[in-house]
């Protein structure tokens, strides 16, 4: 793989370097600073902006397919996808299944990771259930969700314990303490989501490992000035980052500013939730067996219940400075927070060293290329 250059504003995003000069070589970057000689081609970015590439940990699917689906071509159209809004890395995301559904969809998984992406690179899986509340389920289906299992658990993380990167799960079943301690020891992320827990079960399960909250607000007991619940912990404990679909449905504009006050940049992550319909028409599809019907970008079941989102993380990136985020602020929420969640030493910063994910976008936030490990997998 031959050295390529790139030259123009970068934000690493902990500075930003005016008409500075990154240089890719092998998959890695090799130099970041101002501009010098290069060998190689170099690309003149103009007034687009240079980033790290954004990892979306929290996808369903897209382009009518679903990140369960037993197939290669399934999980690569939705690697296409997200590399078009900039994501250079995911965690396919499951919803609540049995026991022998969710193992096979692990090994289809597991050989799509192996096999590789033609756009953004696969990283993992999400477990979003099936541990979770019945009374906050979404979109999942009811029949599926149950109390963790330490055993269930075992057999998972014995076969594919590389491969698991989060487990979302309510912290008030039967159950639930000792399979965030569980997790905890293998190193695996327990989040709050599709949750009815108090502010005390939350907190119990905080003490006990759980350091992560999905979709924050969204699918989960609200907020209450005498109950705090399962926000409060999550707003207020310094221990636990929380996700965002910062769609402009999913949450009003003042929901992420409070968050970003509360947590601070570092803690917050931006996700996309996305579903099938994700880069289709408004219609009728069908998620999870649940009828799902798209009208104007929007996502809902049949009873009125939002049921994911169709957002690229560029457009999350570009609401949030639209609510008081600073560019490189809203980048690192894309970027450098999920790959410091999932450990990923390499990856979320413009860093001589780093892995060669990066993204050129305009000013509106467009994207316009997208690399990952030294390869352009996207160009518009």
């Amino acid at each position: 793989m031959g050295e390529i250059s790139f030259i123009g504003d970068i934000v690493t995003p902990y500075e930003t370097l005016h008409n500075g000069l990154i240089t890719i070589e092998n998959g890695k970057i090799s130099y970041i600073g101002e501009v010098k000689q290069t060998e190689g081609e170099a690309i003149e970015c103009g007034d687009n902006i240079i980033v790290p590439g954004f990892v979306d940990i929290h996808i369903h699917g897209a382009m009518g397919h679903d990140a369960m689906e037993p197939s290669i071509d399934a999980l690569d159209q939705i690697s296409r996808f997200l590399a078009e809004g900039g994501v250079t890395g995911f965690l396919s995301t499951t919803y609540s299944t049995s026991h022998e559904e969710l193992m096979k969809t692990l090994q289809d998984i597991e050989k799509v990771r192996e096999h590789g992406t033609t756009g953004a690179q696969l990283l993992g899986v999400h477990l979003e259930g099936p541990y979770i509340s019945q009374n906050k389920r979404g979109a999942q289906h009811p029949s599926e969700i149950r109390n963790p299992d330490i055993n269930e658990l075992e057999e998972i993380l014995d076969r594919y314990g590389d491969l698991v990167k989060i487990v979302t799960m309510a912290p008030e079943l039967d159950g639930a303490i000792e399979a965030i301690q569980f997790l905890k020891k293998r190193n695996i992320v327990v989040s709050a989501g599709h949750t009815d827990a108090n502010y005390y079960e939350t907190m119990t399960a905080i003490e006990a490992g759980l350091s992560h909250g999905s979709h924050l607000f969204n699918g989960m007991r609200s907020f209450h000035h005498r109950e705090p619940g399962v926000v409060g912990a999550l707003l207020t404990d310094p221990r636990v980052t929380v996700e965002l679909i910062a769609d402009g449905t999913h949450l009003h504009p003042a929901a992420l500013m409070l968050t970003v006050k509360a947590k601070g940049v570092r803690d917050t992550v931006l996700v996309s939730d996305c579903i099938i319909p994700a880069g289709l028409l408004d219609g009728e599809y069908y998620v999870n067996d649940s009828k799902v019907v798209m009208m104007d970008g929007i996502c809902k079941l049949v009873d009125g219940t939002l049921a994911g989102s169709i957002i690229r993380l560029n457009q999350a990136v570009q609401l949030m400075t639209k609510v008081g985020s600073t560019t490189s602020e809203a980048v690192q929420m894309a970027s450098t927070n999920p790959t410091r969640i999932l450990g990923l030493s390499q990856k979320g910063r413009l860093e001589k060293g780093f892995d060669a994910d990066l993204i050129v976008m305009d000013r509106e936030f467009n994207v316009k290329l997208t690399m990952v490990q030294g390869s352009i997998v996207y160009e518009a």
